[in-house]
């Protein structure tokens, strides 16, 4: 049995979940997989996509934040007595080296490393950033432990190398991506923006994030002819694949885009998004409008007017060149790979 340690929250947002649900889809068997949560509003979302789930209750009434994850240690390893797994994929910040070293006991662990500034004690180490340097973490980590960096390890999910995506002549659909929790709000303020725009041919499709205020963005959308709200959307290649054009924060959202070849206008509002969006910015894949945080109200005016110059179509085909140039779409399968490797050779 595979465990994944990973948590979701309106506050965490729901990409630790996501990401480890891709990587699961790589291995044939569902049974053989168990998500460990800290909270009972993740379960849905694990549910749904056909894998089991314990949320511990070490938690409960609180915020994962509030609680040491060496606290949990007792309750967690009382679930791997009962279900012994072959391989843990841990996905927290909160990670101690304490944490990591108690489990690493019991069987083999990896853990996803999204910063690679610290040597963390585990047989394998993802950090699937286009940003990663290889000869760093080769470097900091001894031959002892798998480490997996970069864009040939991002967790795409397979049928984003099935659909298809071309470059049309005219911008007539827009994808809004906000992330699984949407703690600013800036779902209904792309809402309040863009479905002002009364002279637009454009149809904005709104995708609000797992665990937003649905019923305040139907609200906020009402009246609002050129928007179309959208939530907990299972097929979401297809309908990413019917936009010319995304609205995005950084996350592993915008390297799905960019596996189609979709142009983006990206932004961030999480210290865990400014690697990729710099990196981005850098390489100058496509337009970055900088932090909600640090702007305010004025980053919506700042994406609109980036949006607006990607309606140019020699611009969105050098955009979507150089995006499926970075990713391969084959990393969740690279990842399935090392873990079987790992937990099976017991390295």
């Amino acid at each position: 049995m595979i465990i994944f340690r990973a948590d979701g929250s309106n506050k965490i947002g729901a990409g630790h979940i996501m990401r480890c649900m891709t990587i699961a889809d790589a291995f044939p068997d569902k049974e053989r997989v168990l998500f460990v949560t800290c909270s009972e509003d993740s379960v849905p979302l694990i549910n749904a996509r056909g894998y089991k789930a314990v949320v511990l209750k070490t938690y409960e009434g609180k915020e994962a934040a509030e609680v040491p994850i060496d606290k949990e240690l007792k309750e967690f390893k009382a679930v791997l007595s009962e279900n012994k797994p072959s391989f843990i994929m841990v996905d927290s910040y909160r990670v101690t080296d304490s944490y990591l070293v108690e489990l690493g006991k019991i069987c083999t662990v990896g853990y996803i490393d999204d910063v690679g500034e610290h040597k963390y004690p585990v047989k394998l180490l993802l950090n699937y950033n286009a940003f990663a340097s290889y000869d760093k973490l080769d470097e900091l980590y001894e031959t002892d432990t798998m480490v997996l960096v970069g864009p040939d390890y991002v967790p795409i999910r397979k049928e984003f190398k099935k659909a298809k995506f071309e470059i049309r002549d005219e911008v007539r659909n827009v994808l809004i991506l906000t992330g699984g929790g949407d703690a600013y709000g800036l779902t209904g303020k792309f809402v309040a923006k863009f479905g002002s725009v009364l002279d637009s041919d454009v149809t904005y499709h709104v995708v609000s994030g797992f665990y937003a205020d649905e019923e305040a963005l139907k609200q906020a959308a009402a009246g609002f002819k050129n928007i179309k709200l959208y939530k907990n959307v299972k097929n979401i290649w297809n309908l990413m694949s019917t936009c010319d054009l995304a609205i995005s924060a950084g996350g592993t959202t915008v390297y799905e885009l960019m596996a189609l070849g979709i142009p983006v206008v990206g932004y961030t509002f999480a210290d865990n998004q400014h690697p990729l969006m710099n990196y981005i910015a850098r390489k100058r894949v496509f337009p970055t409008c900088g932090d909600y945080r640090d702007k305010g109200d004025e980053l919506i005016e700042d994406v609109a007017t980036g949006l607006k110059e990607l309606f140019d179509k020699e611009k969105r085909e050098k955009i979507s060149h150089v995006e499926k140039t970075i990713i391969t779409g084959s990393g969740a399968e690279n990842i399935r790979d090392a873990i079987k490797y790992c937990a099976y050779k017991n390295v």
